[in-house]
């Protein structure tokens, strides 16, 4: 595994872009995002973390492990050089969904709101930084408050689908309805 090399929030807002690339676990403890540049260096990467006490947080494993925590609210650390914390990101499982970028002191830096195809990008004090709509085929164009395309996001290979094949589930209806459970917790991806 590569090793990440941004040492603060600000080294991710290169000039050219970053990608995200979703990297599934063997469970859903084990998803991770990468942050790299546009010369493929890995910047930094997420990892699922909890913040209540021990025996919550081994609950939490075992609840995250099985897949049974489908529908609860995800909370990452972006973690950089030497997996040093750079922010936290929360993405709440309400509608509309939004999802929080904070500084290790959990200052917001940044949130998105989705509603459905919608997406509108907010600073730290709330106002709009970006807006864009992701309706049909990408690439989708990102405005600015003046509505001005400042980028555009640019999907890739589409993920897993979310139901499990038909022979998984006449032979192994156990293992398909966890396995279907498996691939819906990826909703980090979808929020921001």
């Amino acid at each position: 595994m590569d090793e990440a090399v941004a040492r603060s929030l600000g080294e991710l807002a290169r000039p050219g872009g970053l990608s995200a690339v979703f990297c599934a676990g063997a469970s859903p403890l084990g998803h991770r995002w990468e942050l790299r540049g546009t010369d493929n260096v890995l910047l930094a990467r997420t990892a699922r973390v909890h913040s209540g006490g021990k025996a919550a947080q081994k609950f939490w494993k075992l609840v995250t492990l099985t897949g049974m925590d489908v529908g609860n609210d995800i909370h990452v650390e972006v973690r950089g050089a030497g997996g040093a914390v750079l922010g936290r990101i929360s993405s709440i499982n309400e509608k509309p969904a939004p999802a929080t970028l904070s500084d290790p002191d959990r200052r917001q830096i940044a949130k998105t709101v989705r509603k459905k195809d919608d997406v509108t990008v907010f600073g730290s004090d709330d106002s709009v930084l970006a807006h864009l709509v992701c309706d049909g085929d990408g690439p989708w164009p990102v405005l600015d408050r003046a509505a001005v395309v400042v980028g555009r996001l640019v999907g890739g290979e589409p993920g897993p689908s979310l139901r499990p094949e038909l022979l998984e589930s006449l032979l192994f209806p156990r293992e398909a309805i966890n396995s279907a459970a498996y691939k819906q917790s990826q909703h980090l991806g979808c929020a921001g």
